[in-house]
């Protein structure tokens, strides 16, 4: 898919998966790159942490891993969600505990759903599901209003854009 040479099932040749950009020093709490939090939180994370236990970032937004989601994203091809699954989805027995409990992708808004004739996010968490075995659980997050695109805005006006713009129905987790 990347390179143009013969790709197995899964779309990406063993020597494109070698070479995507791995976060191996991700903080757990941002998922953010950062020297020194192998195992653990960042300063950001340790002075105000989240609400959730954990994120698992295998991948740094880079080339080609850009590439791959804008593939997804923007030009319909859904064959990057297999790809970027396996370069996700734990491999090794250890980090089997990494894989998620639940998947939720982040819905779209309807209108924008529709005129792109499908969701990114859940082509993505359904290949991962499929890959991981981890649980999919499409529709308990809902998109409840229409937001500007968050292209080119900047950390704190992306945050802004998306307050209020989503809302729980998937009951209660336990965990």
């Amino acid at each position: 898919m990347l390179c143009g040479g013969g790709c197995p099932a899964d779309n990406i040749c063993p020597g494109c998966l070698r070479d995507l950009p791995r976060n191996d020093s991700a903080c757990t709490g941002c998922g953010l790159a950062r020297a020194g939090c192998a195992q653990g939180l960042c300063g950001d994370c340790l002075a105000r942490p989240p609400a959730w236990d954990a994120v698992h970032a295998p991948l740094r937004y880079e080339f080609p891993v850009d590439v791959l989601i804008h593939m997804l994203k923007y030009r319909r091809r859904l064959a990057a969600a297999a790809a970027l699954a396996r370069a996700m989805a734990p491999g090794q027995p250890q980090a089997k505990a990494l894989a998620p409990v639940m998947l939720i992708p982040v819905p779209m808004h309807w209108s924008r759903e529709w005129a792109r004739g499908y969701n990114h996010a859940f082509e993505l968490a359904r290949a991962l599901s499929r890959r991981s075995g981890s649980p999919l659980a499409r529709g308990r997050l809902v998109r409840s209003r229409r937001t500007p695109p968050q292209t080119g805005l900047e950390a704190a006006a992306r945050r802004r854009n998306l307050r209020g713009a989503f809302r729980w129905d998937g009951g209660h987790l336990d965990g």
